[in-house]
């Protein structure tokens, strides 16, 4: 059976085409299918770039934020996704957190628990697996760096002090926020989140480190310690 090939991006009318549509109007001009079809560059038989865009999209149910979570094998599941264009969208969008990253982490001063959570939000929602962060502060509580210091599994994370006040010292860093996910939605601490948090207490004071709060994450909204009382 015979498959009759879609004609080339190169050729469609100028208003189909992603990059001249780019060029000549801008970027905001373009679908979120249509700028990922530039990355892609090329379909199959029967499905333009635009078309395998539009079904990487929906198995992301148009959520953009969906598509930090896919795995390599997750992009290769669409058809027209192969091991290369999979590669280029997962470094595209690790470039992004990184200049991201970068854009929040300039002399954005630390005034609340709920500025932090809003700082985090984009690198731990929808994770499933717990991970605890570190936000790294100088004495003006502005942010020198965050990074993610420990994975865990779905209900379970451990953290290893040492390496915590190691990047604290490597950043030369005053001040000091945790915050870890908790993927079932709970926002009540565990035995085992006070434990840590009165050993972090304790560590920080004999370093001359000021621990400044210790925040428990959900895709919904967040737990402060020291909002509650507890530092």
């Amino acid at each position: 059976m015979y498959q009759t090939k879609l004609p080339k991006i190169s050729l469609w009318a100028e208003d189909d085409r992603p990059r001249e549509k780019f060029q000549q109007k801008g970027p905001f001009s373009l679908s979120d299918s249509e700028l990922l079809a530039i990355f892609l560059n090329s379909g199959i038989p029967n499905k333009s770039a635009i078309d395998v865009a539009k079904e990487l999209l929906a198995k992301a149910k148009n959520d953009l934020q969906l598509l930090d979570n896919f795995s390599i094998n997750d992009y290769k599941s669409i058809k027209g996704i192969g091991t290369a264009k999979a590669t280029t969208l997962l470094a595209l969008i690790e470039f992004s957190k990184r200049k991201n990253l970068k854009n929040k982490n300039k002399k954005l001063k630390v005034s609340s628990a709920s500025q932090v959570y809003e700082f985090l939000k984009y690198k731990m929602s929808s994770l499933n697996q717990e991970e605890f962060h570190l936000i790294m502060l100088n004495k003006q509580l502005e942010i020198i760096d965050s990074i993610c210091i420990a994975k865990g599994n779905i209900d379970m994370v451990i953290l290893d002090q040492r390496v915590l006040f190691k990047h604290c010292f490597d950043c030369y860093a005053c001040n000091f926020i945790v915050a870890h996910n908790h993927p079932s939605g709970s926002l009540k601490p565990s035995e085992s989140d006070k434990k840590l948090t009165e050993k972090l207490i304790n560590s920080s004071k004999i370093l001359n480190l000021g621990f400044i709060d210790h925040i428990i994450f959900t895709d919904d909204s967040y737990f402060s310690f020291t909002d509650n009382g507890f530092i």
